[in-house]
C-alpha cells in the first residue's frame, strides 16, 4: 500500500514522487484498488475499537439492542443519561418464529432469511370481547381500503368515484399534506384502542427448547453472570407513511418485519421461572429480582415504549420509571443528532418534533437515514467500544469469549449476523457507486408494481437496490461505499477454526469481500487476514509491520505482487 494510505503527507515532494512512481507500476484497475483499499483503511482506523475498561458497580438497568447501525447512537446516548448497561444482540433475539398478528392479518416470519421459523407464535388477550370488536374493526378497515384501492385502480370506475367521493377525499388529501401529525392524531382518535395482549411463546416452545433459546442468546452477549435488576429487550421498528421502501427500515433480524413479537417471546422465555431453574444448572444463574421486559424502539422517532407494562411488579415500578426518564434524555439527544444529518433537519430544541412530522408526512422523501453510513461489523464486550463516537456507522454486536468456551456463540455471530451486515453493506455500496444500475432511483419518480417492485416513471425496468434517498442528497452521496471491516475479539485460532469450517465465511474473507480483524484480547494487538496469513495491523501506527509503506529507494514490481 501506499505512503498515503497510511497517513503521509500529500504535499510533501518525497511522498509525491513515492506515488507517482508507484502508480507508474500498475495497471489502472490495480490502481482503483489501492486506493479503494487507502479509503477503508481511514474508515478501519476512525471506528477500531479502543481498550476500554470494565464497570464495577450493578447497573440500574441493562438494555439489549439489535446489532442495527442506529443502535449505536442511542446506545451511546442511554450510557451517559444514567447508570444503564446496553448490549447488542440481532433483534430477533435468538427466538425464530412466525407471527400471527391479533389482527388477523397474515402470518409473517420474524427471523433472518437464512433461518426457517420452527414454530408460530400467536397473539391473543384475556379480554376476549374487546379484542374481537377490535379486531371486527381492522378487518372492516383493511376491507374497505381494499375496496377504495380497487375503485381508484379500475379502467372504468375512477371518474364516476372522483365526481361523488372526490370533495371528501381532496379535503382529507389536503389536511394530510398540510397538518400530517393533526391528520395521525385525527384517525387515532377514531380508531378504537388496542386491547391489551400477550404472546403464547410459554406454551409453543418445550422447556428444552426455552433453555437453548436462552443460553444462546446469554452466552453470545456474555451475559451469563452481574444481571441487573431490570434487562429491557428492545427491539425496533419504524413508523413511516406512503413509503414502498418501508421494509428496509424495519429489524433486518426479523425478515423486514419489526421487532416487537421477538422480544415479548424472549422476555417471556427468560421470566418463566422453569426456564431459569434450567439455566442455573448451566452456570447462568439469573437472579431472583431481575426482571426481563419487551420494548419497542422507533427508529424514525427514536421512541421507546414499553410492550406490556401491566406485566411490572410493584417492586420494580420505580426503577422502570427512572429507566424511563434515562430513554427520553437519550431521545432528545439521538433525535438532536440525526436531525442535523437530515435534510431540512430541526435544530436540537425542535429535534423530537421534526421526527415525528417526519414519521406521519405521506410526502416526506428522508423520513431517517436507515443504514446508511455502515461501514464496520465489531464483536467484542461493550468495554471496547463504550464512549466511542461512530457514528451509527458500526453493527455493534456484544461477545465475551469467556462466557463461550466452546467457540459456539461466536461461529453462529459469524455465520449468520455478520452474514446479512455484509449484504446489507453490499447493498448500500452498490446503490451508492452504481444508482443508476443497481440502485431504484429517485422517490419521487417511483410508481409502484403490484408487490413485486417500482418503476422509475411510467416505464422501462423494475428497479432493484435503494432509492437514491437512503443513500444521497442531489448529486452528492451520504453512505461512504466501503467494504464491510469486520473488528473480532476473540481468540484467533477460535477465529480460524470457523473460517476453515464455513466456506460462506471463507469466501467473503478469501475473495476480500470483507477486511476480517482478529485480537486474542485488548491488549493484543490487531491481526489482520491478508493473502498469506494473518499480519500484524497496527492501525494506530503509521507504517504498520505486515503493511509496507514504499520508498523510493525500494519501490520495485515485488512490492506490489
Amino acid at each position: 500500500m501506499v505512503a498515503l494510505a497510511l497517513g503521509a503527507d500529500p504535499s510533501d515532494p518525497a511522498t509525491r514522487a513515492v506515488v507517482g512512481r508507484t502508480l507508474a507500476l500498475v495497471t489502472p484497475a490495480t490502481r482503483l484498488a489501492v486506493w479503494q483499499e487507502a479509503y477503508e483503511r481511514g474508515a478501519a482506523r476512525a471506528l477500531a475499537p479502543a481498550r476500554g475498561s470494565e464497570r464495577t458497580d450493578r447497573p440500574l438497568a441493562q438494555a439489549v439492542f439489535c446489532i442495527d447501525t442506529r443502535s449505536e447512537g442511542f446506545r451511546r446516548h442511554l450510557e451517559e443519561a444514567g447508570p444503564v448497561e446496553t448490549l447488542g444482540f440481532a433483534g430477533f433475539f435468538a427466538v425464530p418464529i412466525s407471527f400471527r398478528p391479533a389482527d388477523g392479518s397474515p402470518e409473517v416470519a420474524s427471523c433472518p432469511v437464512l433461518l426457517t421459523p420452527r414454530v408460530a407464535i400467536t397473539e391473543s388477550s384475556v379480554e376476549r370481547d374487546a379484542l374481537s370488536r377490535w379486531r371486527q374493526r381492522r378487518i372492516a378497515e383493511g376491507e374497505r381500503d381494499a375496496t377504495l384501492d380497487a375503485l381508484k385502480e379500475s379502467p372504468v370506475t375512477p371518474f364516476a368515484f372522483a365526481e361523488t367521493a372526490g370533495w371528501v377525499i381532496g379535503a382529507a388529501s389536503a389536511l394530510r399534506t398540510l397538518a400530517p401529525e393533526g391528520w395521525r392524531a385525527l384517525v387515532e382518535m377514531v380508531r378504537p384502542a388496542k386491547p391489551s395482549t400477550h404472546v403464547d411463546a410459554d406454551v409453543v416452545f418445550s422447556l428444552e427448547e426455552r433453555v437453548l433459546y436462552a443460553e444462546t442468546a446469554l452466552r453470545m452477549m456474555g451475559l451469563v453472570d452481574d444481571f441487573a435488576p431490570i434487562v429491557l429487550l428492545c427491539g425496533h421498528g419504524a413508523t413511516v407513511t406512503n413509503n414502498p421502501f418501508a421494509s428496509s427500515l424495519q429489524c433486518g433480524a426479523c425478515g423486514g418485519h419489526e421487532g416487537e413479537p421477538n422480544a415479548r417471546a424472549a422476555a417471556m422465555i427468560f421470566n418463566d421461572p422453569e426456564t431459569r431453574l434450567a439455566l442455573a444448572g448451566r452456570g447462568i444463574r439469573i437472579p431472583a429480582d431481575t426482571l426481563f421486559l419487551a420494548a419497542q424502539m422507533d427508529t424514525v422517532t427514536d421512541e421507546v415504549t414499553l410492550l406490556e407494562p401491566w406485566t411490572v411488579p410493584a417492586t420494580h415500578e420505580t426503577i422502570v420509571l427512572e429507566l424511563g426518564h434515562h430513554l427520553e434524555s437519550a431521545r432528545v439527544a439521538n433525535t438532536a443528532e440525526r436531525s442535523a444529518t437530515l435534510p431540512g433537519g430541526s435544530d436540537a430544541a425542535g429535534a423530537v418534533r421534526d421526527t415525528e412530522r417526519r414519521s406521519a408526512d405521506w410526502a416526506e422523501s428522508y423520513a431517517e437515514w436507515g443504514l446508511a453510513g455502515n461501514a464496520a461489523f465489531i464483536v467484542g464486550p461493550r468495554a471496547i467500544t463504550a464512549g466511542l463516537d461512530l457514528e451509527r456507522r458500526a453493527f455493534l454486536h456484544s461477545y465475551e469469549a469467556s462466557a463461550d468456551p466452546e467457540g459456539s456463540g461466536l461461529e453462529t455471530i459469524l455465520t449468520a449476523p455478520m452474514i446479512v451486515a455484509q449484504w446489507i453493506n453490499a447493498q448500500y455500496t452498490a446503490s451508492t457507486v452504481a444508482p443508476d444500475r443497481f440502485g431504484a432511483g429517485p422517490k419521487p419518480l417511483h410508481n409502484v408494481v403490484g408487490t413485486i417492485g417500482v418503476l422509475s416513471g411510467y416505464g422501462g425496468d423494475v428497479r432493484i437496490g435503494l432509492p437514491w434517498q437512503s443513500v444521497g442528497v442531489g448529486q452528492e452521496a451520504r453512505h461512504e461505499p466501503v467494504r464491510l471491516q469486520v473488528f473480532v475479539q476473540a481468540p484467533i485460532e477460535r477465529v480460524n477454526t470457523i473460517v476453515e469450517a464455513s466456506e460462506v465465511v471463507r469466501t467473503l474473507v478469501a475473495h476480500r469481500w470483507i477486511t476480517l480483524r482478529v485480537r486474542d484480547d485488548e491488549n493484543a494487538p490487531w491481526m489482520r487476514w491478508g493473502r498469506y496469513g494473518w499480519q500484524l495491523d497496527d492501525l494506530d501506527t503509521a507504517e504498520a509491520p505486515g503493511i509496507p509503506v514504499l520508498h523510493p529507494e525500494t519501490t520495485t514490481k515485488e512490492h506490489l505482487s
